[in-house]
């Protein structure tokens, strides 16, 4: 099983991750939710006909340890591509994000629905620097990696595009950590799952083996991430 601290920041972590109302949802969307304990100590509620695709404890031996991080658990509707994974990385991998957060001691003020940025620019920040790999995708037009399940490089990321960001506390992670900032964010992505070229005006066009153009894949992502016990956290 996963440490003390480990698991009790994954639980703050998911559970927290809904809108900042979302203790006054309608009792039938809670009804429809069904209950996720991970291998890893967490609990979150998902879709009821969500299917669990990966289920990993965080241990050694069941396949962590990666220095690039790994995915903790994966669930989610795979028809419609609507999916919660949770995340763990190694801190090393993003001293940008550490050194913001240790610069940063007062990230918030006050507790819960009142808590409130001392700095609005660092939320953005944070969310900023934890989608550099996304942003750089764009940049160099084909990225391996950035696509979960596609591999050969003919895949990539043709836009990115960063949301809305904020921060709130909750319980921390240790029993030290009475409270620890959680960073939200969502950004927008889309991806062509063939050859990405530039056009006439710098527009990019996702190109099929046979010289087609083909639709891309547009998508919107919700991210919740903290730090913890030497990693970053995300879900």
């Amino acid at each position: 099983m996963a440490s003390a601290p480990l698991a009790a920041a994954v639980t703050t972590l998911v559970t927290v991750a809904g809108p900042a109302n979302a203790a006054n949802e309608s009792a039938a969307v809670t009804a429809s939710l069904a209950p996720f304990v991970g291998k890893a100590g967490f609990f979150m509620r998902v879709p009821g006909g969500w299917v669990k695709a990966m289920d990993r404890s965080g241990d050694p031996g069941d396949g962590a340890g990666s220095r690039s991080g790994e995915t903790l658990a994966l669930v989610g509707n795979f028809r419609d591509i609507d999916t919660v994974s949770v995340r763990r990385e190694p801190i090393a991998n993003h001293l940008d994000f550490a050194r913001i957060v240790d610069g940063s001691s007062d990230v918030t003020s006050g507790v819960g629905d009142e808590a409130e940025l001392v700095d609005p620019d660092i939320a953005r920040l944070v969310a900023s620097t934890l989608t550099s790999t996304e942003r750089s995708a764009v940049e160099a037009n084909q990225s391996v990696g950035v696509v979960p399940g596609v591999e050969g490089g003919s895949s990539g990321v043709m836009d990115f595009r960063l949301g809305e960001a904020s921060v709130f506390t909750a319980e921390g992670s240790t029993g030290t950590n009475k409270t620890q900032a959680y960073f939200v964010y969502d950004y927008y992505t889309e991806v062509c799952r063939a050859k990405i070229e530039e056009v006439s005006g710098g527009a990019k066009q996702c190109i099929g083996p046979r010289g087609d153009v083909l639709d891309t894949i547009q998508r919107r992502n919700f991210t919740v991430a903290t730090r913890s016990d030497g990693y970053v956290l995300s879900s």
